[in-house]
């Protein structure tokens, strides 16, 4: 097999047992809360906002500030962490597999259901919200298919920082995540043009084609970027983590073959 089908094919099986865990299905329920608005539109209480309205609110202050980051952590800490500490890793490493290869395509299968489940929820959010407000279910379609660009080129950086934490501190993998996101989220507030730069989320509503609502404590306004050159920025985040995680495996493979010489 060359080595893109051997990637392929890993990233396929890894995507099918994330698919058959349980935390995989409450985090599709947990992305579908928001699904509850039904019930306001149809027992007709009063909001000041239309069903569109409260999609962009939803994206801004539920997905991309809180959904996002919690699918990054429970779906991307364990990319390599997992089989290091059930130590199938060890069978990996001992077949024709390059260790570029297994961080892929590790990484590329819990991808793939992290997006799925995303995009999933997005849209049927978006579907749900939008029945009540049909005349603009159609003209609104290119804001949702950005959304779901931006969301799931956020989700793919988000992830690529997690798993290298989980990569590199397994003990405190979840800790150091946590306060990443927390500053991810602090930069994102402070009005400098340069520390917004450095933060995911920031990004991630800059490449909305509407404005969205802000945190009412923000100091930093919201200044309309391009959604393509913020997903180029996510592709880079996400390609420098494989990188690390393969020069680990490639560290963890010298290690053990210095082990079996030794024994």
């Amino acid at each position: 097999m060359t080595h893109l089908k051997m990637l392929w094919t890993l990233s396929i099986i890894t995507a099918q047992r994330m698919l058959r865990r349980k935390s995989t299905i409450v985090l599709t329920i947990v992305g579908l809360l928001p699904s509850i608005q039904v019930f306001l539109w149809v027992v007709g209480l009063h909001i000041n906002m239309t069903p569109y309205g409260l999609f962009l609110q939803f994206l801004s202050s539920y997905y991309a500030s809180l959904f996002v980051p919690l699918v990054a952590i429970f779906l991307g800490l364990g990319v390599i962490n997992d089989e290091v500490e059930t130590r199938n890793i060890t069978y990996t490493l001992t077949r024709p597999i390059h260790p570029a290869v297994v961080a892929a395509g590790r990484f590329l299968g819990h991808y793939i259901v992290a997006a799925g489940v995303v995009i999933v929820c997005t849209i049927f959010v978006y579907l749900e919200g939008m029945i009540f407000q049909f005349g603009d279910l159609f003209a609104k379609i290119p804001v949702l298919i950005g959304a779901c660009l931006f969301l799931s080129g956020g989700l793919l950086a988000c992830m690529g920082v997690v798993s290298c934490l989980g990569t590199t501190w397994r003990r405190f993998a979840i800790l150091g995540s946590v306060v990443w996101l927390i500053f991810d989220n602090v930069f994102a507030l402070i009005p400098f043009d340069k520390v917004n730069a450095l933060s995911i989320k920031y990004r991630m509503l800059a490449s909305s084609f509407d404005s969205l609502p802000q945190a009412i404590f923000t100091l930093a306004p919201i200044e309309p970027g391009s959604l393509m050159m913020n997903m180029l920025v996510f592709l880079l985040i996400g390609a420098l983590a494989i990188t690390y995680m393969a020069w680990y495996l490639i560290q963890f493979e010298i290690v053990l073959s210095g082990s079996d010489a030794s024994g």
